[in-house]
């Protein structure tokens, strides 16, 4: 359809310019209503009942999918409804986040890491060398201090 359009549009400037070199008059300027002029033909008329068609066509093929989220977005909201102060119905404060809960796990992770800054390799390896068995969590914190 766009193509016909520019072609109609070049064609048409192709002839007024044809025109204005031809004539030693004046120069006339005329409208042209493309989308008028496209449909008069068979081929617009054909174009245009194709991309009616195909209209439909996408309209049926989306409508299944349409009512699938409606039906996704209803479900949704109607579990929205059930929670209770963003905590589903029959769950208890212990499964809510208390405010300590970050603090805490901060503090947790800085006595992690300065255990790994006093982590001596030297000593872990006499005493595994003396049958002492190291935790998984060991060995790998370890093996990490070693490739630093």
């Amino acid at each position: 359809m766009k193509i016909n359009k520019a072609i109609v549009v070049v064609l048409a400037c192709l002839f007024l310019g044809w025109g204005l070199g031809a004539d030693d008059k004046g120069m006339s300027i005329g409208i042209v209503d493309l989308d008028q002029a496209v449909l008069s033909t068979d081929e617009g008329k054909h174009a245009r009942s194709e991309l009616e068609r195909r209209a439909r066509e996408a309209e049926i093929e989306l409508k299944p999918m349409i009512e699938e989220l409606q039906a996704l977005m209803t479900e949704y909201q109607q579990k929205e409804e059930s929670c209770v102060g963003g905590l589903p119905r029959g769950a208890t404060a212990k499964h809510r986040r208390r405010p300590g809960d970050r603090e805490q796990a901060d503090q947790h992770r800085q006595q992690l890491e300065s255990a790994v800054e006093r982590l001596d390799a030297e000593r872990a390896d006499h005493w595994t060398s003396k049958g002492a068995q190291l935790s998984p969590r060991v060995e790998k914190l370890l093996k990490d201090h070693r490739a630093q």
